[in-house]
C-alpha cells in the first residue's frame, strides 16, 4: 500500500516507517464513511414508509429508496474526498524510521 504522508524526519523513499494520524481524525473519517451512509439508508426507508404507507408493496419501495439514498450519499462523499485530501485535513505524519526487525503492524493507544 502506498500513501502520501508528511515527512518531517526526512525518511528515504522505500524505508519502513511508522505513521501517525490523530484519533479525532480517524474517528471523523470513520463517521463520514460508515455512519452517514447508514443514516441515509434508514432515512430513505423511513421516509417512504411514512409517505407511501397506503401502498401494497411499500417495503420493496422503501428498500429501493433506502439503498438509492445510501449510494447517493457514498457518491457525494467520494466526490468531496478529493477536496478533503487536498486540504491536508487527514494527512498522516511519519514519526519514526523502523529497523528491519521491528514489528510493522502494531496499534498503540
Amino acid at each position: 500500500m502506498s500513501v502520501e504522508v508528511e515527512n518531517p524526519i526526512s525518511a528515504e523513499v522505500g524505508a519502513r516507517v511508522e505513521i501517525e494520524l490523530s484519533d479525532e481524525k480517524v474517528l471523523t473519517a470513520a463517521f463520514i464513511v460508515y455512519v452517514i451512509p447508514l443514516i441515509a439508508l434508514f432515512a430513505g426507508i423511513g421516509l417512504i414508509q411514512l409517505t407511501l404507507s397506503h401502498l401494497k408493496n411499500v417495503e420493496v419501495l422503501s428498500a429501493i429508496a433506502g439503498i438509492s439514498l445510501m449510494v447517493l450519499t457514498f457518491l457525494i462523499i467520494r466526490r468531496n474526498d478529493k477536496a478533503r485530501r487536498e486540504g491536508g485535513k487527514y494527512e498522516m505524519t511519519i514519526t519514526k524510521i523502523l529497523e528491519e526487525d521491528e514489528n510493522t503492524c502494531s496499534i498503540r493507544t
